[in-house]
């Protein structure tokens, strides 16, 4: 890779994390867009667990993977290097999933530019992992109760 390849890539990675700013505004979590609109983040109601656990069993045949508790350390879904991949495989299951999690319609979720959806997608998970790994994944089998509060 060349050092210039190297240097725009890890331009647009600090372009995306100072986009993916989660602001606290009387309990709402928002993701913002490079145009600066705010999208209200939702955590997983009732009603969107069906559509997560597909998206979880998705990711897990994807990965190979057993159990969660299994996962190589460097696989870390805050990062875009780990959403574009599941963009590229599953983009109408993450364009519904996503719409479930935030206050857009999915078709405002589909016609995001790429850079807005890979900070939704990791704002959404961002705000929705510790409940999964604490709570959801450990009562399904799919992990191990974590005994650290290192999870958010």
């Amino acid at each position: 890779m060349t050092r210039q390849k190297k240097k725009t890539q890890a331009s647009s990675a600090k372009a995306m994390a100072e986009t993916a700013n989660i602001m606290s505004d009387e309990g709402k979590i928002t993701a913002i867009m490079k145009d600066g609109k705010e999208v209200e983040i939702f955590k997983c109601r009732a009603k969107n667990i069906g559509r997560v656990m597909d998206f979880i069993g998705f990711v897990m045949v994807e990965m190979n993977i057993e159990n969660f508790g299994d996962m190589p350390k460097e696989v870390d879904f805050m990062k875009p290097d780990m959403i574009l991949p599941l963009l590229t495989k599953a983009a109408s299951r993450i364009i519904y999933l996503s719409a479930d999690l935030c206050d857009l319609d999915p078709e405002d979720v589909e016609n995001l530019e790429l850079d807005d959806m890979i900070t939704l997608v990791t704002k959404q998970f961002e705000v929705n992992k510790g409940f999964f790994l604490k709570s959801v994944l450990p009562r399904v089998g799919l992990s191990q109760p974590e005994k650290s509060d290192s999870i958010a």
